[in-house]
């Protein structure tokens, strides 16, 4: 009684022998089905029955993974495509197409195409050997189609034959394999049904455990096509550049190979390990790849019981993680950057039961979210994170397991803007820069608010603003690469032009109280300013006002400094005066002048500060010009001034001093014979001179020694007479 639409290609169930697969018993056997519903659920679209009169759907010879026996793939491409699947049968009677590859014995993949209401099977076949091979997972060079499309299909899975060649499409290729338990890949044309090709196959020919689960596209394309698996080894597989993210001996990996369908080969291109480091036991069942359009890879698994072997202990967690902690029974979401080389997302994701997929697949879309089903609430409880609270179910209402959803999206790949105005608020005609710590954009689009918008790449180049005014810019950001966009909008205060300031002193040279009055005006109109913020120094002493006044602190030269913000354009302005006031006068009158000293003559020197422009010299009240040194060659008592002119200020200052001028050059002579014979020539000795001596002392001896005269008047005339008697 399984719902099948009318006319599907098979509405009878066609059952089998009893099975038990993993924990559940098939009592009649197996059969698969393929069903299609409506986006809102309302209807069934499609629904046929898949197989023969043995079991189909279930493997038992290659299983290791607790759910590896359910394991297979569906693919759909778009514009009402044809329907793709893989799986396992192990019977002839699964249904395949004219000229297909009929069973092989053992375990065999199947391949088989339907239309997209299931009334039609456009292609079956098996694939596989008298081995045992099982497909798990397919991916399409073309996602893109039509009802009768068609497309390269890769498969990939696990074999184990020691069979030389292995068939499909009703072809067969030299198998190379290592006999035992092996990854297995291939490439099958079916771009023509009518004459498909069986293009490539590879396998492993190590030894150790180890098969492909997933395989995701890179980059599609007729000739070269770049994808990724993603499997376990437990042989010690190596990483193939030391660079890459990972953990070095773990028993997960990522495989990146290139398909050339011109040499019909496989090459593999890198190779990634990640676990706990370690490949004696694996860590992780894999239940859904991606490779994004941007080069990302996305990857989900779970480990722990009731998986054969392995936990989640021990893995790698990147500092964004949504959980940091396991019980060893979790999930594990993984996403790497494009060149392998670092992890954008590495976490767990689970509760205290043990959380695990019975075999099928989850999915991720192409915009990194994460559409994971799981068997949660084991042992029936309800520990399983449920958000937000107004889920459909937050609780478990089975009595043991029960189905979970959980939808996580990454936000790895999408176009993030994060631009930041600097300045924000400027004048005219200044500009701005955009700080930009955007990611995953390309190309902006940003509209000024002003009637200009730009398209640029790369980076946001400059914008000048011609009016003042409030500016609301948007910019749509671009990944031109995975196509996706963010928008952001931010406001530009665009003020008037700055306009600048002059300083206007107000003061008196001459004003000995050195009062200063200093204003900060507008050069546009001489106003006042009002709207800037102030910063007067005046000797050390701080003002904010735009007009202050201030008495300086000295006289002669005085620093002042005004320091002009202006808030809006964010323009400093620093001028630095210096005002002079009137130094206090000073003058001196030197002179060399030395009592007794043989000269010609005096010199008087005038000193005098700045203070004076001009002076002139007074003696005895009489003008005597303004040359320096003044100069005197007469004896006498003199009353010397000097007058010092300030024809700045309009004042003169005197300096009077009074000097008694003695010249010791017309010092006597003193006669050394005399004729005292009365004719009236040199009759008498004596000194002539005129000047008055302070102190006189003469002493005459005859030649032999004796004094004959002694005086202390200077005015004295002698004789020449001794002992009452003139001498001879």
């Amino acid at each position: 009684d399984f719902a099948v639409t009318a006319n599907a290609n098979d509405t009878t169930f066609g059952g089998g022998n009893s099975a038990i697969a993993e924990y559940y018993t098939l009592a009649n056997g197996s059969d698969m089905y393929v069903s299609a519903i409506s986006a809102d659920g309302t209807q069934l679209l499609g629904s046929t029955f898949l197989g023969g009169d043995n079991n189909e759907g279930f493997n038992d010879s290659l299983r290791f993974n607790y759910g590896d026996s359910f394991r297979g793939e569906i693919e759909v491409q778009r514009g009402g495509g044809p329907v793709y699947l893989v799986a396992t049968a192990d019977s002839s009677g699964y249904p395949i197409t004219p000229g297909a590859t009929d069973y092989q014995g053992g375990l065999d993949g199947v391949l088989s195409v339907f239309s997209r209401n299931m009334d039609s099977l456009f292609y079956s076949t098996y694939v596989g050997t008298e081995g045992d091979e099982a497909l798990y997972s397919l991916s399409l060079t073309s996602k893109e189609g039509n009802a009768q499309n068609s497309s390269r299909v890769f498969v990939a899975g696990a074999i184990s034959s020691s069979e030389s060649h292995l068939s499909a499409v009703g072809d067969s290729l030299v198998l190379t394999s290592s006999g035992n338990h092996s990854a297995l890949l291939g490439a099958i044309d079916l771009r023509d049904y009518s004459a498909p090709i069986l293009e490539a196959i590879h396998s492993s020919t190590d030894t150790a455990y180890n098969q492909h689960f997933f395989i995701e596209p890179n980059t599609p394309g007729d000739t070269t096509t770049v994808f990724t698996v993603v499997g376990q080894h437990k042989g010690g597989l190596l990483a193939s550049d030391t660079n890459f993210w990972g953990q070095p001996g773990s028993a997960q990996y990522f495989m990146e190979f290139i398909f050339d369908s011109v040499a019909g080969a496989f090459t593999n291109n890198r190779t990634l390990v990640f676990g706990d480091s370690s490949h004696t036991t694996i860590d992780l069942s894999p239940t859904a790849l991606l490779v994004d359009d941007c080069g990302n890879t996305y990857f989900s698994g779970w480990g722990g019981s009731p998986n054969t072997e392995g936990n989640t202990n021990g893995l790698a967690l990147t500092p964004n993680a949504v959980r940091t902690t396991t019980d060893g029974r979790d999930f594990y979401f993984l996403v790497l950057d494009p060149s392998w080389r670092s992890a954008r997302l590495a976490t767990y994701y689970g509760s205290s039961s043990r959380e695990h997929v019975d075999g099928g697949t989850s999915r991720f879309d192409k915009k990194g979210r994460i559409y994971q089903g799981v068997c949660a609430g084991c042992g029936g409880n309800s520990a399983y994170p449920a958000f937000p609270s107004t889920a459909y179910s937050t609780t478990n209402n089975s009595t043991n397991c029960n189905l979970a959803v959980t939808v996580i999206d990454m936000d790895i790949q999408n176009a993030r803007l994060e631009l930041t105005p600097d300045p924000p608020v400027f004048c005219i005609p200044n500009s701005f820069n955009i700080l930009d710590s955007s990611s995953n954009v390309q190309a902006y689009t940003i509209d000024w608010d002003d009637g200009n918008v730009s398209l640029d790449t790369g980076f946001i180049t400059s914008h000048i603003y011609d009016t003042p005014g409030t500016y609301n810019v948007q910019v749509i950001g671009q990944d031109t690469v995975c196509d996706t966009w963010d928008t952001t909008t931010f406001t530009l205060q665009v003020n008037p032009a700055y306009d600048s300031v002059w300083i206007d002193y107000s003061y008196d040279y001459c004003d000995p109280s050195r009062q200063v009055v200093a204003t900060a005006r507008l050069v546009s109109d001489s106003s006042i300013v009002t709207d800037y913020e102030l910063e007067w120094n005046f000797a050390g002493v701080n003002f904010s006002s735009a007009q202050v006044q201030f008495n300086m602190p000295v006289p002669g030269a005085n620093p002042v400094s005004l320091n002009v913000l202006d808030t809006n354009c964010n323009i400093t302005q620093l001028f630095e005066d210096t005002l002079v006031f009137r130094i206090p006068p000073f003058m001196q009158i030197n002179t060399s002048l030395e009592e007794c000293e043989t000269r010609e003559s005096v010199d008087f020197n005038a000193i005098l500060n700045a203070t004076y422009q001009g002076f002139e010299w007074l003696v005895d009240g009489q003008v005597a010009g303004n040359s320096n040194p003044l100069q005197i060659s007469q004896s006498g008592i003199y009353d010397i001034s000097i007058v010092g002119y300030d024809s700045i200020c309009g004042t003169s200052d005197t300096l009077t001093e009074s000097f008694d001028v003695y010249f010791a050059g017309e010092a006597f002579t003193v006669p050394n014979f005399v004729t005292p014979n009365n004719d009236g020539i040199n009759d008498a000795f004596l000194v002539n001179t005129s000047e008055n001596w302070d102190d006189f002392h003469l002493i005459v001896h005859n030649r032999w020694g004796v004094k004959v005269f002694e005086t202390t008047v200077i005015s004295f005339e002698w004789g020449a007479d001794y002992d009452e008697k003139i001498l001879a």
